[in-house]
């Protein structure tokens, strides 16, 4: 019988701390729509990053920007999509949970992700809450009421980093994350989400910029046909005892 052989050559492993533990992610990222990463990606053994986690991934390269690999990821966020794993549920303005439902996506469903809004708020039943909105960290869940939510172009990132969108797709230390990079490198920020629908309407989640360094974009309408997004597998990651 033949021996079964693995050779692991040339990987490049990016570390980050946090106040609440530790993740490693492997580069180069994978290319392609959002559900072909993250198909790749778990099909490798990985897993999908958190809204949060790319907060940390973003701050980290516009801190780092002498290293090659988060040049890298700056261009990815100029050029193309750096895409989150967290799929939006935007409700109808008829319902009186008017606003958007932020999912970690673990399994790279995208808009294949059933919505369940009992399973929802059942998970977010004694969550906490940041400028309204409640989010569950362990669970990569939030929802955000609609009057928290302002969407278009946001001059003062105190305000970016403080609204509803940011704060669900990223939770509210992340919503700092992006604020902080926005002051120092983008003239503006700028969110993208749904208003007029009398349905349920399915999204996933990017950051991005206008190509022209000017705006930093959180997408949380997005579809997952582009094919020139990008994302990175998450090594491993853990908690701190």
């Amino acid at each position: 019988m033949k021996i079964k052989t693995t050779i692991e050559r040339g990987i490049t492993k990016l570390g980050f701390e946090h106040e609440k533990g530790k993740f490693t992610l492997v580069h180069p990222p994978v290319k392609g729509t959002y559900k072909q990463i993250a198909k790749a990606i778990l099909d490798s053994g990985e897993s999908l990053q958190t809204g949060y986690e790319l907060s940390i991934l973003t701050k980290s390269a516009y801190e780092n920007l002498n290293e090659p690999e988060f040049q890298n990821v700056k261009e990815i966020i100029k050029n193309n999509f750096l895409w989150n794993h967290q799929v939006t549920f935007w409700t109808p303005e008829t319902n009186k949970h008017f606003g958007v439902y932020s999912v970690h996506d673990a399994k790279g469903l995208g808009r294949d992700m059933e919505f369940n809004q009992e399973e929802l708020e059942d998970k977010l039943r004694g969550a906490e809450i940041h400028k309204e909105v409640r989010f569950n960290p362990d669970e990569g869940i939030a929802f955000a009421p609609r009057d928290t939510i302002y969407l278009g172009k946001i001059k003062d990132w105190n305000d970016f980093s403080k609204t509803g969108l940011v704060i669900a797709n990223h939770m509210p230390k992340g919503g700092e994350n992006l604020g902080d990079v926005g002051k120092e490198h983008f003239r503006y920020g700028y969110t993208w989400g749904v208003t007029g629908n009398t349905d349920i309407e399915k999204r996933v989640s990017a950051l991005n910029d206008d190509w022209y360094g000017d705006w930093l974009n959180v997408v949380g309408n997005g579809f997952d046909d582009d094919n020139h997004g990008h994302a990175f597998e998450v090594f491993e990651r853990s908690e701190k005892k």
